[in-house]
């Protein structure tokens, strides 16, 4: 979607619109289990909650309460995300 730069503030509220909503019940878990094992990957969150956590970490990380705080140094160098100052 491209947009005239000069309607910026008004596509960025629309978008943005939301999202202090409360948290799902999934989100809320992943939350959890990042806060109490960070670091820690994608897939270990998925193996404990034993579902894809992927939509709901992305969600975590827009809002700024989890982010990548480093790589793992075992095979594939997953990224390891752990929870911000916001959170």
């Amino acid at each position: 979607m491209y947009t005239d730069p000069g309607a910026a503030p008004y596509v960025e509220r629309f978008v943005l619109h939301g999202r202090t909503g409360k948290l799902s019940q999934a989100a809320l878990e992943t939350l959890a289990i990042v806060a109490y094992k960070q670091p820690i990957s994608r897939m270990q969150v998925s193996a404990i909650r034993g579902v894809d956590a992927e939509g709901v970490m992305r969600t975590l990380q827009q809002r700024g309460w989890i982010d990548e705080i480093s790589r793992d140094s075992g095979p594939g160098n997953a990224i390891l995300y752990g929870t911000t100052r916001d959170f």
